[in-house]
């Protein structure tokens, strides 16, 4: 059994070639989407884990969970990673498309496998809001657009 160190949801995640060392670039709590039903933006799950013990393996899978804890997306399952005298494993996961039907809390669940089950070791939240566009109106003069202002 490894223990997860962090996990995060985040816009991309770059790893340098040269040094190993990862950026998580923009944060991700929710997304604001115009219509229902969307397919969100693509986001990625990154995620550390240390061994414990004499640990060798790590098996992970990651699962898109609407707000009744159903699966949206199936469990994306990471092949067995090997630890390998190394004293801490990064997972991450990338996902595309995943499409929402209505507004609200949606999860992320991050499993270990352990003989053979799956437990849960976390699960963060990601909220989906409907925010619908407003309409613009712009007066067209010449080659020069002036937006009109909401009252």
């Amino acid at each position: 059994m490894a223990k997860l160190l962090y996990g995060l949801i985040v816009q991309r995640i770059l790893t340098d070639r040269e040094t190993n060392s990862v950026s998580y670039i923009e944060l991700v709590d929710g997304f604001n989407v115009p219509a229902l039903p969307v397919a969100l933006p693509p986001f990625s799950v990154g995620t550390a884990w240390e061994p414990m013990e004499d640990e060798t393996d790590l098996h992970v899978r990651v699962t898109f969970l609407g707000s009744d804890n159903k699966a949206i997306t199936g469990p994306t399952e990471v092949p067995g990673q090997r630890f390998q005298g190394r004293n801490r494993h990064r997972v991450n996961v990338n996902f595309v498309g995943v499409p929402v039907a209505v507004a609200g809390d949606y999860f992320v669940s991050v499993e270990q496998k352990r003989g053979d089950e799956w437990i849960e070791e976390d699960r963060f939240r990601l909220v989906v809001n409907y925010v619908p566009q407003q309409p613009r109106f712009v007066i067209q003069q010449g080659n020069t657009a002036i937006p009109l202002k909401q009252a």
